[in-house]
């Protein structure tokens, strides 16, 4: 077995988290992955020694999904013992002595937004997002894909809702919405329909374990609709974005 440590924090810090006695976790699932995981939390500083078959790209992903994972569980049962809003963030992981950041997804999707290309592009998309609601939820949960991992499926649908929701001029039924935000976005509804179908199990309680693979290619395609959507925004909302500069997305 293959030994990575993990390090993160408790957030706010200044509620200095400690957790203790929790026992070597062995976990198993149905792709082949398995590990241990050996779990510390002190003082709002996490410390998490896993062992895995081999040091590939895969198994340091689901490693550090698994990880995320459980000690969130810790954090969460103790955060509801206290009654406290607890949040954890994983920042590092360690193997054969050189510390890397954890940044799976980031690394990914940062060439994604090509609609802020500098502070002038910011500032005009800021003025879209204080005046709209819909938007700011959507932007918070287009972000927790990323940041709370194996929550990524319901994190990018709530967003693609968001999405519809706020393309779609008022009193249009659900169905409409979806037909309007393929139009206008050049989206085909199997793209859309990847990440809904991703999403439906989950959003009902049945939150069987995610895979990295599968998880990045929701959170990439939820950042190329976002993406287009704000370019409708600052193109003006009784366009439809050109096939020529937007490809079907499919």
């Amino acid at each position: 077995m293959k030994s990575v440590t993990i390090e993160g924090r408790v957030l706010p810090e200044r509620r200095s988290v400690t957790i203790a006695g929790l026992k070597t976790i062995s976990y198993s699932d149905p792709q082949g992955f398995n590990a241990e995981f050996d779990i510390e939390i002190s003082d709002s500083k996490i410390r998490i020694e896993c062992s895995i078959p081999e040091k590939s790209n895969w198994h340091l992903q689901m490693c550090i999904v698994r990880a995320f994972e459980f000690a969130t569980a810790a954090v969460d049962l103790y955060a509801f013992s206290k009654g406290w809003a607890l949040d954890v963030i994983l920042d590092d992981y360690v193997v054969a002595g050189q510390k890397q950041g954890i940044a799976v997804s980031e690394t990914s999707v940062a060439s994604l937004c090509t609609v802020i290309s500098n502070e002038d592009d910011f500032l005009e998309i800021w003025e879209y997002l204080i005046s709209n609601l819909n938007l700011k939820l959507a932007f918070r949960d287009l972000i927790s894909s990323l940041s709370t991992l194996n929550y990524s499926a319901v994190a990018a649908c709530r967003a693609l809702e968001c999405i519809r929701n706020s393309i779609a001029p008022d009193g249009t039924k659900d169905s409409d919405r979806w037909e309007f935000l393929r139009k206008k976005l050049q989206i085909e509804r199997a793209y859309i329909q990847y990440i809904t179908d991703a999403a439906r199990e989950p959003r009902h309680g049945n939150r069987g374990a995610a895979f990295g693979d599968e998880q990045l290619e929701i959170t990439h395609r939820i950042w190329k609709i976002m993406n287009r959507y704000i370019e409708f925004l600052k193109r003006g909302e009784n366009e439809i974005l050109p096939k020529d500069e937007f490809p079907l997305l499919k």
